[in-house]
């Protein structure tokens, strides 16, 4: 299923109950890029969640430390906003580290970019007699 703003505002205002009130705004300034692709609204849940989990956390612990949520080692994480400039590259707009950069090798090598990379052929499956 497809979860657009107008879904989701009313599914909120139905769990609501009328306790608050929904209303639904598009932030198109904020936006870059084409469309949201499914992974990009998976790790935006997945960062929300984080970020809820360390409010709650200082919430209970009765701390207001500012941090900021980021995607580290294939997991989500809480970093000291002061630290924020140690991991921004900010003439690129990214991250300094890409969980992708350890990849460009075999990037390289499936994409023949390299002219000394010659492909080799690799048997799948052991030789089938079609009689059988």
């Amino acid at each position: 299923p497809y979860y657009d703003r107008d879904f989701l505002a009313t599914a909120f205002e139905a769990e609501g109950q009328g306790l608050f009130d929904v209303r639904s705004a598009v932030l198109g300034h904020l936006q870059q890029g084409g469309a949201p692709s499914p992974f990009d609204r998976l790790l935006a849940t997945r960062l929300v969640h984080s970020a809820l989990e360390v409010l709650a956390d200082q919430f209970r612990a009765g701390t207001d430390d500012a941090v900021y949520i980021g995607t580290t080692s294939n997991t989500t994480a809480a970093r000291p906003v002061d630290r924020m400039e140690d991991d921004l590259d900010k003439v690129n707009r990214r991250p300094r580290d890409q969980w992708w950069m350890d990849l460009r090798p075999v990037l390289e090598t499936v994409s023949l970019q390299n002219s000394g990379n010659v492909p080799t052929p690799v048997s799948i499956m052991d030789a089938v007699d079609p009689t059988e």
